[in-house]
């Protein structure tokens, strides 16, 4: 695996341990490197928790985004060599390159979902109805 996505990778890690008690108050938690999203806390979660998550320069859906943005920056940049007139080939990974691989997908796709959807919370004034936009992620 190329040594530059695995930084990246842990970056992104950092910033959700870092708001790891914002997202668990609105229900969004770490667990075996995975985001699970509790449908009762998000219910019962405050517009003030909500806002805390998406908007200021220094809440965490900018800068996951921005670490987001490394990395798929890192991943276009990549190089892929295509081999003409072979037959067969075989290519082994290691299962820690395949679950980074998967987990950056995971990710990716997690918090794009996040952005489209914070888009819709902060064009909402009301609560209940940010609620529900948050509890669609789920």
């Amino acid at each position: 695996y190329d040594k530059s996505i695995k930084k990246e990778m842990d970056k992104l890690d950092k910033v959700i341990d870092e708001h790891e008690k914002e997202l668990n108050k609105i229900g969004i938690k770490k667990k075996n490197d995975k985001l699970l999203f509790d449908n009762e806390k998000l219910k019962k979660a405050s517009k003030k928790d909500i806002d805390a998550l998406f908007t200021g320069t220094d809440c965490f859906m900018k800068k996951a985004t921005k670490e987001l943005r490394k990395l798929d920056k890192i991943m276009q940049e990549k190089e892929y060599s295509i081999v003409t007139r072979q037959y067969a080939s075989i290519t082994k990974y290691s299962t820690e390159e395949m679950e980074l691989a998967l987990s950056a997908n995971v990710l990716k796709s997690t918090v794009g979902l996040m952005i489209d959807k914070s888009k819709n919370i902060n064009q909402s004034t009301d609560a209940a109805e940010r609620i529900q936009i948050l509890k669609n992620l789920s």
